[in-house]
């Protein structure tokens, strides 16, 4: 099963169709040996299940387009506002990139380095000024 972990586990996109194999013959191993018993039949189930869940791993490796690690967005820290927040302000939240997220809501107290915020679709939340742009 360490391998069937390492394999779900993988972060490296590159790495997982090694670690996929690799678990595969683990578990190939195991349920040979299962086979010449009666009992285990939960562990049968458990490898079953963990060959699925591989399979299902490998096609969605398989779909991704490859990524061009050069090509990757970096992050970036959006300017700080040039106006000052105020209670009352309609702001939209920016993502990483400083692009908006579409989030809409009303700030409700504000200070010099961030604001309180109710999203017009849920909750409060506390929001460093610069990710947030009047609208």
């Amino acid at each position: 099963m360490e391998s069937y972990l390492r394999a779900t586990l993988e972060a490296d996109g590159q790495e997982i169709p090694q670690r996929i194999v690799a678990a595969r013959e683990a578990i190939a191993v195991r349920l040979k040996d299962l086979n010449e018993s009666s009992d285990h039949h939960a562990e049968r189930h458990d490898m079953q299940m963990a060959l699925a869940a591989l399979t299902r791993l490998e096609n969605e490796v398989s779909l991704r387009p490859p990524v061009d690690r050069a090509k990757k967005s970096t992050p970036v820290t959006p300017t700080p506002a040039t106006d000052e927040l105020k209670s009352g302000d309609r702001v939209e939240c920016l993502a990483n990139s400083g692009t908006p997220t579409g989030e809409i809501g009303t700030v409700e107290r504000a200070d010099e380095d961030d604001a309180v915020v109710k999203w017009d679709d849920d909750g409060r939340a506390r929001v460093g000024q610069p990710w947030l742009k009047k609208v």
